[in-house]
């Protein structure tokens, strides 16, 4: 597998986004894949913002943050409740680097995402990384239930580091789910960041303006309607740098928000290798 080159991209979308879906199988399967667009196009973080209603965001906040850890750590993770009722239904992301650890080239350390189950005298971790012994290191800012990156180097010895999402080492190691009450806020929030800000909307521009927008180690916002309401019933369209239709001359009344998110990063993930 090539090395990723590195950028920051971020997705945003509306906490009404199941609300068309009336049983909790159906948000399952949505929100499912959602989550697999959002790791397909290595995203590093998804802000999910309030809107009027928030019908299933409960059911899309916890199958997001289920999906994306890896599969030796989640039923210390995540307690049994409703919401993941149907989570077994769903295909995995298949994360590599999640659930195998990965080889990093430069230090031929073996890494690992972990999870602190305790913390002992001396700022001694106790981590679980999936193996048959949980291993015990020397970690100042031990904190029980984090999740933590651990190294293994070739001599044995174990070094932890906070835990990384998106594109780091030159490998994808998922991404972190966030929530804001406003869009305004998230906006403005993503603008004194330093993050250019896309929107999209069937009122939007010809997407070849995202070419515009993609650069190396760009930090780029996209940020997606409500399936009640469009981005431009919410916020002003100048707020945007560019808003765009990724879905140009549709043949049907309206295109559904998951189909949206799934056509926007694929055509933003080729766009960013010179279609």
């Amino acid at each position: 597998m090539p090395r990723c080159p590195y950028r920051q991209l971020h997705i945003s979308i509306p906490s009404d986004a199941l609300s068309t879906y009336p049983s909790l199988r159906e948000k399952t399967l949505v929100a499912g894949f959602i989550a697999r667009a959002i790791a397909a196009s290595r995203s590093e973080r998804v802000a999910i913002y309030h809107t009027a209603s928030d019908n299933g965001l409960d059911v899309l906040i916890s199958i997001l943050k289920y999906l994306a850890e890896p599969v030796y750590l989640r039923k210390k993770l995540f307690p049994l409740k409703p919401e993941l009722k149907y989570v077994g239904i769903l295909p995995p992301l298949n994360i590599p680097s999640l659930n195998e650890g990965f080889r990093d080239k430069e230090s031929s350390a073996l890494v690992k995402v972990g999870l602190i189950v305790d913390c002992r005298k001396g700022s001694r971790a106790i981590i679980d990384i999936g193996e048959e012994k949980e291993v015990v290191v020397q970690y100042d800012k031990c904190r029980k239930g984090n999740t933590v990156m651990v190294l293994i180097k070739e001599n044995d010895e174990l070094v932890v580091l906070p835990r990384k999402y998106g594109i780091w080492h030159g490998t994808y190691w998922g991404y972190k789910v966030t929530v804001y009450k406003d869009l305004n806020k998230l906006i403005d929030e993503y603008r004194k960041k330093k993050f250019k800000v896309i929107g999209t909307s069937r009122y939007g521009e010809w997407p070849g303006r995202l070419r515009e927008i993609i650069r190396p180690d760009s930090k780029v916002i996209i940020i997606f309607g409500s399936p009640s309401e469009g981005l431009l019933e919410k916020v002003d369209g100048n707020v945007f740098d560019v808003l765009v239709n990724t879905f140009p001359c549709q043949g049907v009344k309206s295109i559904r928000l998951e189909e949206a998110i799934w056509s926007t990063l694929a055509l933003y993930s080729s766009l960013e290798y010179g279609l």
